[in-house]
This record gives structure tokens, C-alpha cells and sequence, in this order.
């Protein structure tokens, strides 16, 4: 059971220990913590918006491919982390971009 909670619990840990050190240091944050969580999950909506529609639009054109070509091109490229990073930046960006 622990194993399962290792990796959230250090993050938690370093995410309060930042947060008192950051207080401590540079006193009152400029924005509240809800307006914080807001942004993220904003951050993630963008996130979750590219990642579906990277993946559909990457998946649409495989099958073009597919139909259009005798070659025959693997859905399972899209399996790749790398997608799910370039995503997230896609995301941040734009969600900082369209927050101004």
C-alpha cells in the first residue's frame, strides 16, 4: 500500500516544504491559492484538449495513409511519450498565452 503512495507523498512533501521556504523568504505569495489551482486546472484542460486532439488528428492520418498507400503504418507510433510531453508544452503555452 505504501509503494502505491510513495511518489504522490514526496511530492506533497516537496510541494510544502517550497511553499514554506518560498513564504518565509519572499513573504505573501501575489496570488491566492485558488486562483493558483485555477490556472493549473486551466493548464490542464489545454493539456488534455491537445493530447485528444494530437492523437485523433495523428490517428486519422495514419488510417489516410493506410487507405490511400499499399504501406502499411502502424497506429502504435503514436505510442510514444514524447506525444504526451509535446502536448503538456502545447497546453502550458497556450493556456499562459490566451490567460493575457
Amino acid at each position: 500500500m505504501f509503494d502505491d503512495y510513495f511518489v504522490f507523498l514526496i511530492a506533497v512533501l516537496t510541494t510544502l516544504a517550497v511553499y514554506l521556504v518560498s513564504r518565509r523568504i519572499f513573504g505573501s505569495p501575489k496570488i491566492s491559492i485558488e486562483t493558483a489551482i485555477r490556472r493549473f486546472m486551466e493548464c490542464l484542460g489545454a493539456f488534455v484538449f491537445f493530447l485528444a486532439l494530437n492523437m485523433t488528428i495523428g490517428v486519422s492520418v495514419i488510417l489516410l495513409i493506410r487507405t490511400t498507400t499499399s504501406r502499411f503504418v502502424s497506429i502504435y507510433l503514436l505510442d510514444d511519450f514524447m506525444v504526451v510531453v509535446l502536448s503538456a508544452i502545447q497546453g502550458v503555452l497556450f493556456s499562459l498565452w490566451w490567460s493575457d
